[in-house]
């Protein structure tokens, strides 16, 4: 082989190397994975633990997965998302493993379909009706992110309303959030049903979220997993992100 033909395999040989190496980097840059933690409370006794597994294309949410553990370290459950259709209302499925039951939801078409599932019995399904489609609709895990997502949007009004759906109910709900206090790098939010009756004696969500960042820092509200009797029970979750 004469020292050309070695010199020009070498060349390709590197050319390849940096192929390679480019490909990489344009992977990276393209998808990324984000893995964080949870701890929830309920009545300041912590109740479970969360392991969030976030992926992502560039700056779009593709997916996610959340385990659950009790306060040993047992697992409890599994939430899969998948956020191809919306963001704000993904299709997902909450398995239960301390009850055998499941609850999520999926879209046809255009049209999202509610499901519970209790253990030994049939899956029920659910179409809610939503009034002309006009106003964001709102999911499960959807929540906490889309709220990340529209940081700016939701502060930079007095209140901002939006229709969410619940597994197990045939109606989709409406409901508001509004931001009650604000500082140079957090905010946080309440989130009530907009009937002045339901606003006192309904449902609250409270959120906090970095501003900057645009990630969730904490969430008190209705928990998606029951309790180990199968009641429904409210959580204060305080999230951890990994570096801090």
């Amino acid at each position: 082989m004469t020292i050309v033909a070695v010199g020009i395999l070498f060349a390709k040989g590197e050319s390849m190397k940096l192929l390679l190496f480019c490909l990489f980097l344009v992977t990276k840059v393209y998808s990324e994975t984000q893995v964080f933690e949870a701890l929830a409370k309920s009545n300041g006794q912590v109740v479970y633990l969360e392991r969030h597994k976030v992926d992502y294309a560039g700056k779009a949410l593709v997916k996610s997965v959340t385990e659950y553990f009790d306060s040993n370290g047992k697992p409890i459950g599994v939430l899969s998302s998948h956020f191809g259709q919306s963001l704000s209302a993904p299709e997902y499925v909450l398995e239960d493993n301390r009850h055998g039951s499941s609850l999520g939801l999926n879209w046809k078409e255009q049209d999202p379909e509610l499901f519970t599932q209790e253990r030994g019995k049939v899956r029920v399904l659910m179409k809610p009706e939503l009034a002309g489609g006009k106003e964001v609709v709102v999911s499960g895990p959807g929540l906490i992110y889309f709220v990340a997502e529209n940081l700016e949007q939701i502060l930079a009004q007095d209140h901002f309303d939006f229709m969410f759906l619940i597994p197990g109910r045939a109606q989709a709900f409406d409901f508001t959030i509004k931001t009650i206090a604000r500082g140079q790098e957090l905010a946080e939010f309440e989130i009530k049903m907009r009937s002045w009756v339901m606003k006192i004696f309904g449902p609250r969500i409270r959120l906090i979220y970095d501003t900057r960042r645009k990630r969730v820092l904490f969430y008190e509200g209705q928990s998606m997993l029951r309790d180990p009797e199968g009641n429904m029970m409210s959580v204060d979750v305080e999230y951890k992100y990994r570096g801090e």
